[in-house]
């Protein structure tokens, strides 16, 4: 499993990797974090709000996120 090196802050943007029901990498959406929500027994997951409207707010695992953004980018 792919781990990533950056700190993560309730409020930091971010891209965070969509994939297809194959496993397969669509696209890159922008988030904001609102949260890192730990579990015992598997990685943690990122709790994400993605600021073009049109998911709702969920939990995605830690991997999923690719990169900072500035915050005023969107």
């Amino acid at each position: 499993m792919k781990t990533i090196d950056m700190e993560l802050n309730i409020d930091d943007r971010v891209w965070v990797q969509e994939y297809d029901s194959d496993g397969e990498p669509l696209r890159l959406r922008y988030a904001k974090v609102l949260g890192i929500v730990p579990h015992e027994e598997k990685p943690p997951e990122v709790m994400v709000s993605y600021l073009d409207g049109r998911r709702k707010d969920e939990c995605v695992p830690l991997e999923y996120v690719k990169e900072h953004c500035k915050k005023d980018y969107y």
